[in-house]
Parts: structure tokens; C-alpha cells; sequence
């Protein structure tokens, strides 16, 4: 289960960095500043996933 999660979340980023490069500058200023708030919630939802991985067993 958390390796199928980290792989979505490696999947998102790449998707993120491959559009991020078809962009202007302007462009990706604002893409950076949803990324890393994005990449936050996601980095919430995994230790959340670890914390309960371990507590479960």
C-alpha cells in the first residue's frame, strides 16, 4: 500500500515538473507556489499513511 502511494505521488511530480517546463516563467512562478502547497498536503497524507501503517500492525 505505501509503495503504490509513493508511486502516485512520483507520478504527480514528474507530471508537475514535464508541464512545469512547457510554461513561461510567470507561468511557472504560480505552478511552483500550488506545487509546494500541493507537495505539503501530500507530505501530510503520507506520514499519516506511515503512522497508521505502523500502528496497524
Amino acid at each position: 500500500m505505501l509503495t503504490r502511494y509513493l508511486t502516485l505521488v512520483s507520478v504527480f511530480v514528474l507530471i508537475v515538473v514535464i508541464i512545469r517546463n512547457l510554461l513561461t516563467r510567470r507561468q511557472q512562478r504560480a505552478i511552483d507556489a500550488t506545487a509546494k502547497q500541493i507537495a505539503a498536503i501530500l507530505l501530510m497524507g503520507s506520514l499519516i499513511a506511515a503512522a497508521y501503517t505502523l500502528l496497524k500492525d
